[in-house]
């Protein structure tokens, strides 16, 4: 293995000055007296100075080639590019194959998505008939990433999929529903939806995945994840990717998993120690975007994410 040193990453918020915020209270004040919500938070609390660790560069022992795959998805995974699998990958696939319930955490951009993915897929080619599995995330941006992802890895194999998220047409949604899909993908809100319109039947669906187990936690998903679960009377498999895990979620995790695999790939933090946080405030009159753009052309800047 080869070990290289982490450069330091720095994760500004922005927050604008009080006088800019005692402005905007007295407009929103002049407008029928509403007061504008102002956060509780301190914003000392969100700077954090960095820590510097080696961090080691995994290298998979095998390559896709020599993982228990057919034929056809190694292909599909060749056609991608993609030649070795990640480390939650190598450490669960075949558990997930052999029909395992599983405790996956793993922060963003460690190849979760195909850690589910391609074991479903592999179940669904051997399989003697076909089974539905649900994915549940807790955002559109990524349940169209998951569809396109199950749709290139599942290329020319005769697997169908449909994503139900927020802010589309329901009757287009409920005419792919009328249809069959080996791989139903959507947010906790549209498909209780679709439930609540006898248009989703959750007694058909095999396998459950919680991807992003943390953010929907966060997001306030939580009945309607229990209410999901309870009505998956024929549920064989269930697969929890979090990128966190603390004492207070425990309770709810045992209830969702039976005897399950634990994979660790990160430490289930909330916040890694690798990351420098702290607060860049605008001045009155400044133009954020500008701001920002300024910040992530300096060349310490190597890997950005916006939300």
């Amino acid at each position: 293995m080869e070990a290289t040193k982490t450069k330091r990453k720095r994760n500004h918020g922005f927050s604008k000055s009080n006088n800019a915020t005692n402005n905007n209270r007295r407009r929103n004040n002049g407008r029928g007296g509403r007061k504008k919500a102002v956060s509780s938070i301190d914003p000392k609390m969100l700077v954090k100075k960095a820590v510097q660790k080696e961090e080691t560069i995994y290298q998979a022992p095998r390559g896709y080639d020599e993982m228990p795959l057919s034929p056809n998805l190694k292909a599909n995974l060749h056609a991608k590019g993609f030649k070795r699998p990640t480390q939650i990958q190598n450490d669960t696939i075949e558990h997930l194959i052999a029909g395992r319930d599983l405790l996956g955490v793993a922060n963003t951009g460690t190849g979760k998505t195909g850690a589910f993915l391609i074991p479903i897929i592999e179940q669904l080619l051997n399989a003697p008939k076909p089974f539905q599995t649900l994915v549940v995330v807790p955002t559109r941006e990524l349940a169209l990433q998951v569809e396109q992802e199950f749709s290139a890895l599942s290329n020319r194999l005769g697997l169908y999929s449909s994503s139900f998220i927020g802010g589309t047409n329901v009757n287009s949604d409920l005419k792919k529903l009328r249809r069959k899909s080996h791989l139903i993908i959507g947010t906790p809100g549209r498909l209780m939806d679709m439930v609540e319109r006898g248009a989703l039947h959750l007694k058909d669906i095999s396998t459950l995945v919680l991807d992003e187990f943390d953010r929907m936690l966060d997001m306030g998903f939580v009945n309607d994840i229990k209410r999901m679960v309870k009505a998956m009377s024929n549920r064989k498999q269930t697969m929890l990717f979090s990128a966190t895990v603390d004492k207070t979620q425990k309770s709810l995790i045992n209830e969702l998993l039976n005897n399950p695999v634990e994979v660790k790939v990160s430490t289930g933090e909330s916040t890694s120690d690798q990351i420098e946080q702290d607060i860049i405030k605008v001045p009155q009159g400044a133009d954020k975007y500008n701001m920002l753009l300024d910040l992530i052309s300096d060349r310490d800047f190597e890997k950005v994410l916006i939300f």
